[in-house]
C-alpha cells in the first residue's frame, strides 16, 4: 500500500515483526552523505553518524540490539498536556504509521485521549559542505478545543565528534572524561573530545565536531539542554523524564548544566498553545562538521523560511532523478516501485557512474552493506563531496554487471577495472577501495593555471594522488578563486589525468569473486557486439594485480589433526611482505609492468581455474582459504570443500574461448611460464584420457604443476 508520494505504508509498525533498513545517504554529487539506520521500533532511527560507524552520532548497535534499544535510547519527545506526562511512540496500543520513501522516512502516531497528532519526517541534507539528519518534528491539535503543551524533544545522549565507538562500548566511562560540548549559549551547540584518547606521548587537538541544533518553523533557534540529569534527575535507565515531571521548561533552562566529562545529550523544549486544527512545527538537523565557521554559517543559511521544505523536495527528487533510467510503467504499482527500489540497492552497492572530464567514468555512492543485520561488514563513506565507499570485490563487480546495459559511456571501464585486478595465479583481491587521479606530470602547470590565485599550494597537492571530493575540498578550505566553476575547474584537471584504481589485499581468496568477470564481457557485447574483436585483441594494456599473499602448497596447507587431516594454514603473508608493487613485472619483479591484451588475461584465468579442479573433476577446490560468497560455510575449506557452481562458470568461459578462437582464429601470446603450465597440464590431461592416471593421480600431478608455477612466478614473470 503506498500513499500520495508513493511512499509504502506499514500501519502499526511497532507491533510487527522487526526489519531493519536505511537512508540511502544520496546528497548529490556536491554533498556529505550522512549514513542512517532505522528500525521499526520506538522513533525509528537507531543509529547514524559520519564516515563509518566508528564515529557514530547515535550510537550503532546491531539489529537485535537495536529493537531493544531504540525506544529508550534513540529520539525521544516529551509532552506536559493536560496535567499529564504523554511520549508519542512509546505506547505501541496507540494507532502509528510509518511511511517509507527511498531518501526518507516518516513516522505518525494518532493519540486520541490527548487529542494530538505527531510526525516526525526524517531525510539527510542534501547538496551541503556538511553531513547532517534532518529531523521535521510537527505536533496537530486534532481536538475542537485550545490545547496547552510544554514540549521537550531531542535525543538522551549524542557521542562527541573524535570518539571511537568502540572505545564507547569498552571503555564507555573512561571515555567520558574526554566529552565536552560547546557554544551552548548559542543554541548551535558543539559535540567534540578535547583532545586526541590514544596512549601515546604526542596528544592532539580535536577541531572537527558534531552538532545538533532546531528551529521552529519561523527560523527561531531553540535554547538545548545538553545535560541528561537535567532532564531525567534520578532515572539513570532514561525510561522517564523525571527533571521535566518536576519543572517546567522554563525552570529547566534555567538550571545549571554539566557539559564536560559527561555523556551529553541534546533536548529542545517550547512552550505552545495550540488552536483547534493548528499544527506547531520545528526542524533539528544533527551531524558532523569541519569546523565551526562552517557550521555558524549554516545555522544562519537554514534560518531562512523555506530552507528545509526546499531541501526535503531536493532530496526526494534526487533519487527519482538516479532510478529514471529504469522506470517502470505496469499495471503493478507494487512492481514498478520495486524495480526503482532494487535498482537504487544495486548501485548503492556497485556505485553510479558518471563522466568527469568528459571521458573519465567515476562512480559515486558505493558503499559497503555494513548494515544492522550485516554488523560484521565495515562500511565507510566519505565524507566529502562525489562520495564514495570501500566495498569488496564480488559486491562491486556483481553489482556492476549490467551498467553498460543503463549506461553505454561505461563502455569497458568495468572489463578493464576487474580483469586488471585478476593476478597472475587467477585469483584478486577482497578490497577495492577509493578510486583517485593523478595529473600527468607535464599537465600540472596547465591544471594550476585554471585557479586564479593559490597556485603553489595547488601544485602541491596535485603531485599525490586526489579524489574529486579532497580536491574540491581543499579549495574551499584555502580560499582559493576559480577561473570557472567548480564542476568546470574538476573537469579540467580530470581531463589532465590518469584513473588509479586501488585495492589491498584484504583477507583470504574467496573461490568466487572471479566468475562475475565474464558477465562484464557479455554485457559490454550485447552493447556493443561489433567490437568483439578489438575488445579481446587489440587492447594491450591490461596489467595484472599483484597481493602480498601466496597460496601455501599442499604441503604447507595440509595438517593433520586428531579428528583428521584438515587443510588450514592455506596463505603465506612473508615471502612478499616486502615487496612494495602492486602489478606484475617483468624479469621477475625487476622490469616493466607486465601488459597483455583481455583474450590472454581469460586464458591465464582459464588455466588457473582448471588447475584447481578437485580430485573428482568435478568442483574447483577452496584452496585459498575461504569459500563463495556464503560465509556460513567458512569451515568448507578446512575440509578440503570445493564447489560445483564455479565450475559451471569455468564451462561458460572455456565455451567462450573456444568459439571467439574459432570465429577469428588469432593466436593467443602468453608469459612463458603460462605456456609451459598449459601444455604441461594438457599433457597430463592426454595421460589422464589414455588411462594412464587415475583420478586421484591426475589431480595430484596438475597441484605439483600447479605449485611449480606458482614458485617460478611469486615475484613476477621472465617476461
Amino acid at each position: 500500500m503506498f500513499d500520495q508520494k508513493g511512499r509504502f505504508i506499514v500501519e502499526d509498525y511497532s507491533r510487527k515483526s522487526t526489519f531493519a533498513s536505511f537512508l540511502p545517504g544520496i546528497c548529490g554529487e556536491m554533498g556529505i552523505p550522512i549514513w542512517c539506520f532505522y528500525v521499526n521500533r520506538g522513533q525509528a532511527i537507531a543509529s547514524f553518524g559520519s564516515e563509518s560507524k566508528l564515529n557514530s552520532i547515535m550510537e550503532f548497535y546491531p539489529a537485535h540490539q537495536s529493537y531493544q534499544k531504540t525506544p529508550t535510547n534513540g529520539f525521544r519527545t516529551f509532552m506536559r498536556v493536560k496535567g499529564d506526562l504523554y511520549e508519542p511512540f512509546r505506547d505501541d496500543l496507540i494507532p502509528k504509521m510509518m511511511y517509507i520513501g527511498m531518501n526518507e522516512l516518516e513516522i505518525e502516531e494518532c493519540c486520541s485521549q490527548y487529542g494530538i497528532r505527531t510526525n516526525v519526517l526524517y531525510f539527510t541534507i542534501p547538496e551541503e559542505p556538511i553531513g547532517a539528519l534532518v529531523r521535521k518534528v510537527t505536533i496537530t491539535n486534532t481536538t475542537t478545543e485550545d490545547l496547552e503543551i510544554e514540549l521537550l524533544d531531542g535525543m538522551p545522549y549524542v557521542l562527541p565528534y573524535g570518539l571511537n565507538t568502540d572505545f564507547m562500548k569498552s571503555m564507555g566511562q573512561t571515555m567520558k572524561a574526554w566529552m565536552q560540548v560547546e557554544d551552548v549559549d548559542t543554541k548551535l551547540p558543539y559535540y567534540r573530545l578535547r583532545a586526541s584518547t590514544s596512549d601515546v606521548t604526542e596528544i592532539e587537538e580535536i577541531v572537527e565536531g558534531n552538532f545538533y541544533f532546531t528551529l521552529t518553523d519561523n527560523g527561531e533557534k531553540l535554547p538545548v539542554i545538553v545535560d541528561p540529569e537535567v532532564v531525567f534527575e534520578y532515572d539513570t535507565s532514561l525510561n522517564k523524564p523525571i527533571g521535566f515531571l518536576n519543572h517546567s521548561i522554563e525552570e529547566l533552562y534555567a538550571m545549571k548544566q554539566v557539559v564536560q566529562n559527561n555523556v551529553p545529550c541534546s533536548f529542545f523544549g517550547k512552550r505552545l498553545t495550540l488552536s483547534p486544527g493548528e499544527s506547531y512545527c520545528h526542524y533539528a538537523m544533527i551531524g558532523k562538521v569541519e569546523r565551526k565557521d562552517i557550521l555558524r554559517n549554516m545555522g544562519e543559511k537554514c534560518s531562512r523560511p523555506g530552507y528545509f521544505e526546499e531541501k526535503y523536495e531536493r532530496a526526494r527528487s534526487l533519487t527519482e532523478e538516479l532510478c529514471k533510467v529504469i522506470d517502470t510503467k505496469t499495471a503493478s504499482n507494487i512492481f514498478d516501485a520495486y524495480c526503482k527500489n532494487i535498482f537504487m540497492d544495486n548501485f548503492l552497492r556497485g556505485g553510479y557512474p558518471i563522466l568527469l572530464g568528459n571521458d573519465k567514468v567515476y562512480y559515486i555512492y558505493s558503499r559497503k552493506h555494513g548494515d544492522l543485520e550485516r554488523d560484521y561488514n565495515f562500511f565507510y563513506l566519505l565524507p566529502e563531496y562525489y562520495s564514495q565507499g570501500n566495498a569488496a570485490f564480488r559486491d562491486v563487480n556483481q553489482n556492476r554487471r549490467c551498467d553498460t546495459l543503463f549506461w553505454p559511456y561505461v563502455k569497458d571501464y568495468n572489463i578493464k577495472l576487474f580483469y586488471n585486478l585478476i593476478q597472475i595465479d587467477g585469483y584478486n583481491p577482497l578490497s577495492v577501495l577509493n578510486s583517485s587521479f593523478t595529473v600527468n606530470s607535464e599537465s600540472i602547470e596547465e591544471a594550476v593555471a585554471q585557479a586564479e590565485d593559490g597556485w603553489d599550494e595547488l601544485r602541491q597537492l596535485l603531485t599525490k594522488p586526489y579524489t574529486p571530493g579532497s580536491l574540491l575540498k581543499f579549495v574551499e578550505q584555502k580560499g582559493i578563486r576559480l577561473k570557472g566553476s567548480p564542476k568546470e575547474f574538476l573537469d579540467h584537471v580530470v581531463s589532465l589525468s590518469e584513473t588509479n584504481i586501488n585495492a589491498e589485499f584484504g583477507e583470504g581468496y574467496w573461490c568466487d569473486h572471479w566468475t562475475y568477470n565474464l558477465d562484464l564481457v557479455e554485457a559490454y557485447l550485447a552493447v556493443y557486439p561489433d567490437k568483439e574483436k578489438s575488445l579481446l585483441y587489440d587492447d594491450d594494456t591490461y596489467t595484472y594485480f599483484e597481493s602480498k599473499v601466496l597460496i601455501n602448497p599442499r604441503i604447507k596447507r595440509y595438517t593433520k589433526t586428531d579428528r583428521g587431516v584438515r587443510q588450514y594454514n592455506a596463505l603465506d603473508v612473508d615471502t612478499k611482505k616486502d615487496v612494495l608493487h602492486n602489478e606484475l613485472r617483468t624479469n621477475y619483479g625487476e622490469g616493466d609492468v607486465y601488459r597483455s591484451n583481455l583474450m590472454t588475461k581469460m586464458v591465464i584465468m582459464a588455466i588457473n581455474k582448471f588447475a584447481a579442479l578437485d580430485p573428482y573433476g568435478m568442483g574447483i577446490e577452496m584452496e585459498g582459504g575461504r569459500p563463495g560468497w556464503y560465509d556460513a560455510l567458512n569451515g568448507l575449506p578446512g575440509l578440503f570443500g570445493s564447489s560445483m557452481a564455479e565450475t559451471y562458470e569455468l564451462s561458460r568461459l572455456l565455451d567462450f574461448l573456444i568459439r571467439v578462437t574459432r570465429k577469428y582464429g588469432i593466436e593467443v601470446a602468453v608469459p612463458i611460464e603460462i605456456a609451459d603450465y598449459i601444455e604441461m597440464v594438457n599433457s597430463l590431461l592426454s595421460q589422464f584420457n589414455q588411462g594412464q592416471l587415475d583420478n586421484f593421480d591426475f589431480w595430484n600431478e596438475v597441484n605439483n604443476t600447479k605449485e611449480t608455477f606458482r614458485d617460478t612466478v611469486q615475484f613476477g614473470i621472465e617476461g
